[in-house]
């Protein structure tokens, strides 16, 4: 099922020039009618979905307020809209903010059951995976198991540096895969012109297994055993180079692409040259062209099926 958006509705929402989401299959057909605020990918059957709610704020106007649940794919509501906040599930967890004076925020299970709150973690930033998921705690960062045990802490992450470590976790929102998960060193020396701290990999005991360092920077998770990096200040800037590490944290496929995505399938899409006269190419783990492409592609997306 794929996520539609359509502006020619009727209703509330849509009279004042907002835009309703659905969802249709991979044949085109509207299975669910476009009538939320919002909505989110499909995960362990259910979906995301943002209803709305009118209220009235301190100048006495109407406004829209989030108001989310959880439907599976014929549209029903599985789990009713009592959230200001909701994530995907991923791994049977899903991260919530309840819509209260006073909002608690956590992981709730597929039938709406918080399982893990802020009561014991500062937020829930990490996505589920393989039954663990990383998280800030009240005093630093760790990784966590779906009761909310301690599997390890992070090295050298307190609370003066929460915020520069939480602003990696979207770097790859698969959560673990191959048993790392990317994570800035912030006992290193933060890049003013970048304005990023050093990232390496942290494994499932919350130490670095793949030491943060200069040569390269992260693109992403792990997928396939590999990694793309990159060298130059930006990621999309028009000096940036990739290439992939493996698990150990060595450079196996060279730094010499001006684009490339991450391996799904063991393959990957990348391209040489620049913007104007880029050729591009599917590669193996090895680093082999198994395919040329030409060069009149723009862009790339990672393999998916």
């Amino acid at each position: 099922i794929i996520l539609v958006r359509d502006g020619d509705n009727d209703g509330f929402f849509s009279k004042r020039g907002v835009d309703l989401f659905g969802y249709a299959d991979t044949a085109g057909n509207i299975v669910v009618k476009p009538q939320y605020l919002d909505a989110g990918a499909f995960g362990d059957g259910l979906a995301p979905v943002d209803i709305g709610k009118e209220a009235t704020n301190g100048s006495g106007k109407t406004v829209i307020l989030s108001l989310n649940g959880y439907i599976d794919k014929t549209g029903s509501m599985i789990i009713e809209p009592k959230f200001s906040y909701a994530s995907s599930f991923s791994d049977g967890m899903a991260t919530v903010q309840t819509d209260e004076d006073y909002p608690l925020v956590g992981y709730i299970d597929t039938t709406g059951t918080i399982q893990i709150s802020s009561d014991h973690y500062q937020y829930p930033y990490g996505v589920f995976s393989g039954g663990i998921a990383p998280v800030l705690t009240r005093s630093g960062a760790a990784v966590i198991d779906k009761t909310g045990t301690v599997l390890g802490e992070v090295p050298s992450a307190d609370q003066a540096t929460l915020n520069v470590m939480s602003g990696f976790f979207p770097a790859n929102k698969a959560g673990f895969s191959d048993g790392l998960f990317p994570f800035y060193d912030v006992t290193m020396e933060y890049n003013s012109d970048t304005g990023l701290y050093p990232a390496g990999f942290i494994d499932t005991t919350g130490n670095f297994a793949i030491p943060a360092q200069t040569e390269w920077k992260v693109c992403q998770g792990f997928s396939n055993g590999l990694c793309c990096v990159y060298q130059g200040e930006l990621q999309f800037g028009p000096d940036a180079r990739f290439g992939y590490i493996d698990t150990t944290g060595q450079q196996v496929i060279p730094l010499n692409y001006s684009k490339a995505t991450m391996f799904q399938f063991d393959r990957a899409i990348v391209s040489t040259g620049d913007i104007s006269e880029s050729q591009w190419f599917i590669i193996d783990t090895s680093g082999k062209t198994v395919a040329d492409l030409g060069d009149t592609i723009i862009d790339a997306l990672p393999f998916t099926k």
